[in-house]
């Protein structure tokens, strides 16, 4: 006859589920999906330049994100300046984007099959993608901080205190 497991593997699936369920409970009900400038644009025209526009000239996803203003004698470039090659200046790094990207390339590969214009990568399904991501990297940190939490504090504590961090950031 085969065993449950025994009570450390529950209590340690018990406290992986509970933190899982907390996250795709509010996630659902919370996350809302959003650009936040300039942040958000400087790590975002990375997936866009180089997957649609093949370069990494950011000055059509500023324009896009609305960090670019044009009156009829004047051009003002919001956060960020013109390098001496003519170039957008983006001191935001690449790493964001590169964890971001199977995430946009699904909601491309979606936007695509359904027939539905892409936007050069600004629409909302795009958008949401990254968002979720991002929080499905926060998932994962959590579970394994609840792991190292677990070995040090015990399983109650490490649960709460995975929850406690969540519902904080």
């Amino acid at each position: 006859m085969r065993s449950r497991g025994s009570t450390a593997e529950r209590s340690d699936l018990a406290g992986v589920a509970a933190v899982v369920a907390v996250w795709l409970l509010t996630t659902f009900l919370w996350l809302t999906a959003g650009l936040t400038g300039p942040d958000g644009v400087g790590y975002f025209a990375y997936l866009t330049s180089t997957w649609f526009d093949g370069d990494l000239l950011f000055f059509d996803e500023w324009g896009q994100a609305g960090l670019i203003r044009r009156s009829q004698n004047d051009i003002q470039i919001l956060f960020k300046d013109v390098t001496a090659t003519n170039h957008l200046s983006n001191h935001w790094t690449a790493g964001t984007s590169i964890a971001w990207y199977p995430a946009f390339l699904a909601a491309d590969a979606l936007t695509r099959a359904t027939g539905q214009p892409t936007h050069d990568g600004f629409a909302p399904i795009y958008v949401a993608a990254v968002t979720f991501m991002s929080a499905l990297a926060g998932l994962f940190v959590m579970l394994a901080g609840l792991r190292v939490a677990r070995k040090l504090f015990g399983d109650r504590i490490a649960m709460a205190a995975t929850i406690a961090i969540w519902f904080g950031s």
